[in-house]
């Protein structure tokens, strides 16, 4: 018990470290400014906000992820509070997860799980980024935390809090919507052995949850009810939904948020980059000595969110739709190298494959974290590092004495980079600086 506690508070602190360091160069563009935007009106003018951002179907989110954020806000209008906020929600993620996999599967399969959680480079990417969707992994897990002891401990009412975290997680994204089917998946098998009263209870703070989004809904004439009914036979289907998972648990896919700066990054790491690759698949394919009906819940979790996932309303599909998958993968994962370790023939064959994947993906991170400190502009999704757009603001800005009229310009000449969003510009000027 002690040496695991030990690893427990050492995968904590790897955890935080990636998470934090440099965090001064996040990704900050317009979405994260508007974002931002929203929150800080919540926090000065006591206007409670009924929607998010719309999204790219055209519906408008809900608010809870401004109401999340709000918190933050409230005690800087400095986006980096706001990220670290997100960073130590998913550190805490890592701690959940670790409790989760320990309580249902046993303390091998926990610490590998919440080691690779802490560690893997596209988890660490999207705790550094303040985004609706990078707040999911820490839902998912206390809801799951919550579902298992409600059913199998004396915690019965824990069920009011699953269905209270069920109610911000449906709200959070579009593309989480999907988790209200393997949640019943969960529940009403053990419905038998969940408290009636809690159960009602909880019911009752899923729908609190929702009441915001509801009031704009009637007050706009259920506006985003007619976009998708409009939208209802518009669908497309991406492939590549099949494919993204399995890259973002390795390290495969950053082309895109590199762009052509992608070939700088990689050239330290190509030969660790290819091992990594190769023993995530090896790792994978032991999946097959799985035959657990907790293990297939779990797989289908996974399932479903693909094909929900592959077949959407939108023309184009992004990495961070996927984010939701991250916390089940791992899961799944950290019980595949457990049940590798646990066989005697091939214990150490399962213990180089991990100590590979560790190696490399820790490795992987920390150079991310180094990176977009030294690189002024990233020429792909990532941008321009939020401490270099911040300091090239405020050396542009001596020159004017109304920098609001002159905003477009101040932009255009604080950012020689791909992603030069103005809201970017408009929040730092307007609120930071």
């Amino acid at each position: 018990m002690q040496k695991i506690n030990k690893l427990l508070i050492l995968i904590l602190i790897i955890s935080l470290f990636l998470r934090l360091h440099n965090i001064n160069y996040m990704e900050f563009k317009g979405d994260e400014a508007l974002n931002s935007f929203k929150a800080l009106s919540f926090v000065e003018n006591h206007e409670i906000p009924l929607t998010a951002l719309r999204g790219t179907t055209g519906l408008n989110y809900p608010p809870v992820f401004i109401y999340l954020i709000a918190i933050p806000y409230s005690l800087s209008k400095d986006p980096v509070v706001a990220t670290v906020f997100i960073a130590l929600s998913n550190v805490l993620a890592t701690f959940v997860c670790f409790l989760f996999v320990k309580k249902l599967f046993n303390e091998k399969a926990a610490v590998i799980a919440a080691l690779l959680f802490a560690i893997n480079p596209w988890q660490v990417v999207f705790s550094r980024k303040l985004w609706d969707v990078n707040l999911a992994a820490i839902f998912i897990f206390l809801f799951l935390l919550f579902v298992h002891n409600s059913i199998f401990t004396k915690k019965k009412h824990h069920i009011a809090y699953a269905l209270a975290c069920l109610g911000i997680l449906l709200q959070l994204h579009l593309s989480l919507s999907y988790i209200a089917l393997p949640a019943l998946f969960l529940m009403i098998p053990n419905i038998r052995k969940i408290d009636k009263r809690y159960l009602a209870f909880g019911c009752l703070l899923f729908i609190v949850t929702t009441v915001p989004y509801a009031v704009f809904e009637l007050k706009n004439n259920f506006s985003d009810v007619n976009i998708l009914l409009e939208k209802s036979d518009e669908h497309y289907f991406h492939p590549n939904a099949f494919v993204i998972p399995f890259k973002m648990v390795s390290t495969a896919g950053f082309e895109g948020d590199f762009g052509t700066t992608f070939p700088i990054f990689i050239s330290s790491l190509k030969y660790l980059y290819a091992l990594d690759i190769l023993a995530m698949i090896v790792l994978l394919l032991s999946l097959v000595y799985i035959a657990t009906t907790k293990f297939r819940i779990f797989s289908l979790w996974f399932l479903l969110g693909i094909i929900y996932l592959s077949i959407s309303k939108v023309p184009t599909i992004d990495t961070n739709y996927f984010t939701s998958l991250l916390p089940i993968s791992f899961i799944i994962i950290g019980l595949a190298a457990a049940s590798l370790i646990k066989r005697p023939n091939i214990k150490y064959v399962g213990y180089f494959i991990l100590f590979i994947i560790v190696l490399h993906q820790f490795v992987f991170s920390l150079h991310f974290t180094n990176f977009v400190s030294e690189q002024e502009c990233i020429n792909g999704n990532y941008g321009m590092p939020y401490q270099y757009r911040l300091e090239s603001i405020k050396e542009n800005l001596q020159a004017f004495d109304d920098p609001i009229a002159y905003l477009k310009y101040i932009n255009q000449i604080s950012c020689d980079c791909r992603k030069c969003d103005i809201e970017t510009a408009e929040y730092i000027i307007k609120k930071v600086i």
